[in-house]
């Protein structure tokens, strides 16, 4: 695994390229600790990571858990859909701020919920996107986000 970075004021790039596994999830994790002091928005290009590993998630979730203590923001950019398939798996699409490029509508949109407290998650509903909230996993509100709710970035 290979790691570049590029800081620009109080916004940290980090270009990952290979596999996040158990054996290079915590220079990962050293590096962004290294990294972040000083830093609001950490971007972290998933474009050619190609495997992580649950290893990898714990580092994930560490920076992410460290971003949301100073406030910041962590955005994970340009997963492939295998990546996206791991972060479904596992529930951390609910956790994490993917920022994903469709193909279809050749745009780049990144879905984030304000509330960090509550759970959000993306259901077909007759065709359209409709998002579930789901408060402490006790009741669910649905609805269309072309009408209310979340904000695209």
């Amino acid at each position: 695994m290979t790691i570049q970075q590029t800081k620009d004021g109080e916004t940290l790039t980090m270009a990952i390229e290979g596999r996040i596994d158990t054996l290079t999830a915590p220079e990962l994790k050293t590096q962004i600790e290294g990294a972040i002091d000083g830093v609001m928005d950490l971007i972290l290009d998933f474009s050619k990571v190609d495997y992580i590993s649950s290893a990898g998630l714990r580092s994930l979730m560490t920076a992410q858990n460290w971003m949301d203590a100073r406030d910041g923001s962590m955005v994970i950019r340009n997963a492939s859909k295998n990546i996206q398939g791991i972060f479904k798996v596992t529930g951390l699409d609910s956790f994490l701020v993917l920022e994903c490029f469709h193909e279809k509508t050749q745009q780049t949109e990144t879905w984030v919920w304000p509330y960090p407290a509550l759970w959000l998650e993306k259901r077909p509903a007759g065709g359209r996107s409709s998002f579930f909230v789901l408060l402490s996993s006790v009741t669910s509100v649905g609805f269309d986000v072309r009408s209310q709710g979340g904000r695209r970035i």
